[in-house]
Parts: structure tokens; sequence; C-alpha cells
């Protein structure tokens, strides 16, 4: 499996994240990637796709920090002042909008048209 370390997060990457908040996330952003490209990385891991983990990670990051926030619920959906009523997320409907964000950031480093991304079989 492919990993990314914290040095890659900061210096590659220049993310914000702590040592100890990358080190949350990290395997299961790993994970994500190696999933989206086929296991085809353990050594010699390109930029972008370091980029890529680490694009996963803060996404990761927030969403379990939205998720473990017993105020979770904050994200208003609609609003209707007439009448003042408010209707929030669900559960379900957060974590698909954070399925999308994690698949967009990778996208955004690793796109379908990349070779690493191809699922079939090449000659």
């Amino acid at each position: 499996m492919l990993h990314v370390s914290y040095a890659d997060y900061q210096t590659v990457y220049k993310g914000t994240l702590t040592e100890s908040d990358y080190g949350s996330v990290a395997d299961e952003a790993c994970a994500y990637v190696d999933k989206i490209t086929y296991q085809r990385l353990e050594e010699d891991i390109p930029d972008y796709v370091k980029k890529a983990v680490c694009a996963v990670a803060d996404v990761i990051f927030s969403k379990n920090k939205l998720l473990k926030d017993s105020k979770f619920q904050s994200r208003v959906k609609s609003f209707n002042n007439d009448g003042y009523s408010e209707t929030y997320d669900s559960y379900s409907t957060v974590q698909r909008s954070f399925k999308k964000e994690i698949y967009d950031a990778a996208t955004i480093y690793i796109p379908l048209s990349d070779p690493l991304r191809y699922a079939g079989v090449s000659s």
C-alpha cells in the first residue's frame, strides 16, 4: 500500500494540518488513493499522487471534525424566514457530500485520463 509521510504533506503539498491530525487521517487517505489507482504504486510515488493523498486527507479531516461535532446539524439545508423554519442536512446527506468532495480532491491531482486510473488491461 502506498504511504505519504507528514514531511511530504508539509513540503510537497504545503498543508496546514498538525502532525497528529494528519496521522489520524493519513491511512484512510492513502487507502482511498491506492484504491482509485488500483494499487499500482508502492515506491517512487510521484508528487502529483502525494498531493492527491494530502488533498484527500484534508477533506477526510474536515469530515471527521464535522461529524464528531455535537452540533454537526449546524449545516442548514434550507431556511424560511416568514414562519421561521430551518431544515438541516441529514447524516447521510453530509456523508454523500463528503464522498463527492473526496473524489473531487483526488481527481484534481489524478484526473480520470491519467494512466494510473485506467482499470483495463494494457497490452
